[in-house]
């Protein structure tokens, strides 16, 4: 989850404020990250030059394949290849861990959480989230209700998990993982939060009014995707809004505003300042092939990344598709041919030497 412009700000002129104790303040580059499946490399571009695109090669095995989840932590990406975990630099693709975490299925997300790596492996039939001390590599496990799909912190560092649609049960829910919250206090498993139908929540984002929107896909059949809006303190669902589409499995935030893909509908939009759906399903915004993932950077423009062909189509590369923070469209930029997730993190400057 990533911290509000405006927030960042304050913390920016508190540094400055106190540079003449701690010494001198690295900048930092916030870039865009696209996790490439087929050919083995992440892509980094600079957000304020996105004609720039470094890639890096990530060094995986030839034989595995697969890798689909990313998480992001400053200069540090984990990559899920399976069932296994690497984390490596985003700026040279050296790795450090790479550990085998899930034998039950095949992990769709990965989060980065005081001082663990944590996945999720929804066709998992225990009561466990896989994780892995990170830098250590140390493998744990945290006690959680289901096979979780996707991970979300919210204002106070904890960590919840997004659940739905085992064994075919069109139910979703939120649930808090044992462990600690960011301040170190104990953090111990408690009753879930229960979802509104129509089910099959996908992903969850932390917004700047403290609230987490969980997107609620549905069965795929009909537009009747839901976007649920949860008190994490409260551990309530607190309003839900109606209009996003069939089968959306995407969802990012700039902080105001949740944004929310799907493949049939494009990009919808749901403001939380003005608490309206600024764009649903019937004004969406085209994305012109099939979303991999979307994200937003701390000026508020949107990232959605469209897959290729995976060589199926010889030359047929997946996209970027950039949108302003008032969603008019920008020049795109091309990836590799099988882009499979994409983020953004803030980089220092001095790592900052791309040219190609």
């Amino acid at each position: 989850m990533r911290l509000g412009r405006w927030y960042l700000l304050a913390v920016g002129i508190a540094a400055a404020a106190c540079a003449s104790t701690i010494g001198p303040v690295v900048p930092s580059i916030q870039v865009v990250v696209v996790l490439d499946s087929l050919d083995d490399t992440l892509r980094i571009i600079p957000v304020d030059s996105p004609s720039i695109v470094h890639k890096v090669v990530m060094s995986y095995p030839t034989a595995v394949f697969g890798k689909h989840a990313l998480a992001l932590n400053g200069s540090i990406a984990a990559i899920s290849h399976g069932g296994a975990v690497r984390t490596a630099s985003v700026v040279s693709g050296s790795g450090t861990c790479d550990t085998i975490v899930a034998s039950s299925g095949a992990i769709t997300s990965l989060t980065f959480h005081n001082g663990y790596v944590y996945a999720a492996v929804p066709q998992s039939n225990s009561n466990s989230a896989p994780r892995f001390a990170y830098p250590s590599c140390d493998p744990g496990g945290a006690l959680i209700r289901g096979g979780p799909r996707a991970f979300v912190s919210d204002a106070r560092g904890v960590l919840f998990a997004v659940t739905g649609s085992n064994a075919g049960i069109p139910t979703s829910w939120l649930s808090t993982t044992g462990g600690q919250t960011s301040d170190g206090s104990p953090l111990l498993p408690q009753d879930s939060i229960a979802l509104s139908s129509p089910g099959h929540a996908q992903g969850a984002v932390l917004a700047a009014d403290g609230f987490v929107y969980v997107i609620n896909a549905g069965n795929g059949v009909v537009a009747n995707a839901r976007l649920s809006q949860v008190d994490p303190v409260q551990r309530v669902e607190q309003s839900v809004y109606n209009g996003f589409g069939t089968a959306p499995q995407y969802i990012a935030t700039d902080g105001e505003r949740v944004f929310v893909a799907s493949e049939k509908e494009g990009l919808m939009v749901y403001n939380t300042r003005t608490k309206q759906v600024e764009r649903d399903y019937n004004s969406a915004i085209p994305l012109l092939g099939s979303p991999r993932g979307i994200a937003a950077d701390d000026l508020g423009r949107v990232y959605a990344l469209v897959a290729g062909s995976c060589g199926i189509v010889p030359g047929q590369k997946g996209a970027i598709r950039i949108f302003g923070a008032d969603l008019a469209g920008k020049p795109g930029v091309t990836v590799g041919t099988c882009p499979v997730a994409i983020g953004i993190t803030d980089i220092p400057s001095t790592l900052y030497n791309f040219k190609d």
